[in-house]
């Protein structure tokens, strides 16, 4: 064990001095041209493809060799060790010579976050704009900014799926978790599938139920001829009456979607809007196909799902 810990910190600082000399010699090739003698028509050319760099390590190298050609103190202090590269170049864009000093003990001292907070104080970049687009067949690239309250929110949740999966999730698998979350509380859809297979559960009725439902329902509809017998004439001007009054109240007052009917027409329509053309998934809302005003009932075969535009179109022609 002491061997490697030994082994890592003698490789530590050949990577720093490494680091540091490479810096020099950059500058001389940068400062001679060097790299047009060899046939390169710039000097992140150079570092590119005959050096072999990534690219971001290529503008770290070049912007930190010629700010330390433009200020010895930065220089001195990467010899030194007092600062790295990574660091040096993150204040690179700040430095004045009369905030060298400033600028270089921050570096020494403040987290590598807290620099970068600093620099975005004094610098403030504009809005990232949101920009999403294809990496390969199956990963997409996301490229967008969010508030610091925001992150901080995504790295707690970070640290309790850490905590609940005993490993180390990274940024996607920690949004994937949130968004699991989010579409089985929220989504429509998801909500219909879990409270219509839960209905149909407890709507399982035993054999011996089925048969008591059925002795009971046969003993009203008994009663119930031998009272139509008694009145008929009364009863059937009551139903009457009652019949045209719910047909008056129908087409002037609705009567709220049942809960279930509404998870229905959801999981009918999976949350979209059914004009054609349109797949809309926001702003989502239940549609009378014939007007409650005009006898439409509150029946599945009655209802579609529109977006907001198309409903309120659908009402105004």
């Amino acid at each position: 064990m002491t061997n490697l810990h030994e082994q890592a910190l003698q490789l530590a600082k050949i990577y720093k001095k490494t680091e540091i000399e490479l810096v020099d010699v950059l500058q001389k090739i940068d400062l001679e041209k060097l790299f047009l003698k060899l046939g390169y028509t710039s000097l992140f050319e150079y570092c590119l493809k005959a050096l072999g760099l990534p690219e971001g390590t290529c503008y770290n190298f070049i912007n930190v060799a010629r700010k330390a050609r433009e200020f010895p103190e930065l220089k001195q202090a990467l010899q030194s060790g007092e600062i790295l590269v990574s660091k040096a170049r993150k204040i690179t864009a700040v430095m004045t010579k009369e905030t060298q000093n400033e600028w270089i003990s921050k570096a020494q001292t403040l987290s590598t976050g807290a620099l970068e907070k600093e620099v975005a104080r004094v610098l403030p970049s504009e809005l990232t704009p949101e920009k999403v687009k294809y990496v390969q067949e199956k990963r997409i690239n996301m490229n967008f900014g969010v508030s610091e309250e925001l992150y901080s929110k995504l790295k707690r949740v970070q640290d309790l799926e850490c905590q609940r999966n005993q490993s180390s999730p990274n940024l996607e698998e920690t949004l994937n978790a949130l968004v699991d979350v989010y579409l089985f509380r929220n989504d429509p859809v998801e909500k219909a599938k879990q409270i219509l297979n839960k209905s149909a559960r407890k709507n399982t009725v035993s054999a011996d139920g089925d048969c008591q439902k059925k002795v009971s329902d046969c003993s009203r509809e008994q009663f119930a001829g031998q009272s139509e017998e008694k009145s008929v004439p009364t009863r059937v001007a009551l139903k009457g009456q009652v019949s045209r009054v719910k047909q008056k109240q129908s087409r002037t007052k609705r009567i709220p979607l049942p809960a279930k009917l509404k998870h229905q027409v959801f999981l009918r329509d999976q949350g979209k809007c059914s004009q054609a053309n349109c797949a809309d998934a926001r702003w989502i809302q239940i549609h009378h196909i014939k007007p409650v005003s005009e006898g439409g009932f509150n029946k599945l075969e009655n209802l579609t799902t529109l977006c907001w535009a198309h409903h309120k179109m659908i009402h105004r022609h």
